[in-house]
């Protein structure tokens, strides 16, 4: 058991070497007001002289040894579950690249056992209705009852988020945001969420909403919509994209039946939900680790 005493204040005595200290060191440098022995005017500058000047404090030989393994074997377990979350996102990359049709074929190199049948060309129009969102600009507020869905919301995967006190553009559960405008060889440009409660989200300007209709499995069109090739041709990466409603409606792609649909959308939903989980346990632990950072040093 790790315990705190904010009494007890860091002696200076040997100091080890072992590479796997500079986490350390590292937090112990990381906690000195550099600014206030800045000697410039200008750009910010520190002396050699200045810099070994300043006087800062180390635990004992061997309260370092335990607070150095202590954060080793942290450091193996964030590697290890990032590593984990690498392998699963390949994994997805995988799986989009063998169960869509490539090349030109109507027929996916990996498919779902009792399905044979050719897919079929459709435009989005024939799959999905589309609308466009509208301004929230007057009505952002940080205790608003709903989420504005823009770009950023949409790219970080509802990460960031804004807030309205209107549901000014509401989207349903199971429709599509879909992101219209975007900087030069930016990435956020045709992504997509996917709306999973009704009455939470209003739909902001420069985002599509997409409604798929009732033969269209809403999490199939969002894993083959999201990112699609078709849409990024038109950043040009020199001047802002700007996706069209007519360009967003003649998108052209195959579709296999609406029990294919169901099947391949159910596989990406448990895969991401998956990738979801492991994405939070790492940020968990690098949170862990931010904490006993500032909580084990001086």
């Amino acid at each position: 058991m790790l315990q705190f005493n904010k009494r007890q204040a860091c002696s200076t005595p040997r100091v080890l070497t072992d590479r796997s200290l500079f986490t350390i060191y590292h937090s112990i440098f990381q906690k000195i007001n550099w600014k206030k022995y800045d000697e410039s005017t200008g750009v910010p500058s520190l002396s050699k002289s200045t810099i070994n000047s300043v006087i800062i404090s180390f635990p004992s030989y061997e309260e370092q040894k335990q607070i150095g393994t202590f954060f080793q074997q942290l450091d193996k377990t964030i590697a290890l579950h990032q590593r984990k979350l690498t392998k699963l996102k390949e994994l997805k990359q995988g799986y989009l690249q063998k169960m869509f049709p490539k090349n030109g074929s109507k027929f996916p190199q990996l498919r779902f056992a009792g399905f044979a049948d050719a897919w079929e060309q459709r435009k989005l129009i024939e799959v999905a209705d589309y609308r466009n969102g509208k301004a929230h600009e007057k009505d952002i507020s940080e205790n608003g009852d709903y989420i504005v869905v823009n770009s950023k919301f949409v790219s970080t995967n509802g990460a960031v988020k804004k807030f309205s006190d209107e549901l000014i553009a509401p989207l349903k559960k199971g429709e599509l945001a879909f992101v219209l405008s975007d900087v030069p060889n930016g990435r956020a440009i045709a992504r997509t969420f996917l709306i999973d409660e009704d009455n939470k989200y209003s739909l902001n300007q420069r985002i599509a909403g997409i409604t798929p209709h009732s033969d269209t499995n809403s999490y199939f069109l969002h894993s083959l919509m999201n990112r699609h090739h078709y849409f990024l041709r038109f950043d040009d990466g020199a001047g802002q994209t700007n996706l069209s409603k007519k360009e967003v409606e003649n998108w052209t792609e195959l579709y296999p039946s609406i029990e294919e649909q169901d099947k391949i959308g159910s596989f990406f939903k448990q895969l991401d939900d998956t990738i979801t989980l492991h994405q939070r346990k790492l940020e968990k632990l690098q949170e862990l680790k931010k904490g006993y950072l500032q909580k084990m040093f001086c």
